[in-house]
């Protein structure tokens, strides 16, 4: 069952279709599921993929940090994640 979460977004029409587009190449992939999560670089959009480069950079900055590491503010708390 999809939702529509009626989100805000300045991006183009044709981003938006594209996005679309790779969503649905990924739900519809011939790569088995058992599989997909460790080819997901496939399908990922650049700027994504980018995001999670830099988190990882972050990441190795503060792990000797002592005590804890919040962000706030975040979507689908997708970042500290990786």
């Amino acid at each position: 069952m999809e939702k529509d979460l009626k989100t805000k977004s300045s991006a183009s029409n044709e981003y938006k279709n594209s996005t679309v587009s790779l969503s649905h190449e990924l739900r519809n992939s011939p790569i088995p599921d058992n599989e997909l999560t460790g080819n997901l670089g496939l399908y990922i959009e650049r700027m994504h993929l980018s995001r999670i480069f830099l988190m990882h950079e972050l990441y190795k900055q503060v792990v000797s940090s002592p005590g804890n590491i919040m962000e706030c503010g975040v979507c689908w708390e997708q970042k500290w994640c990786y």
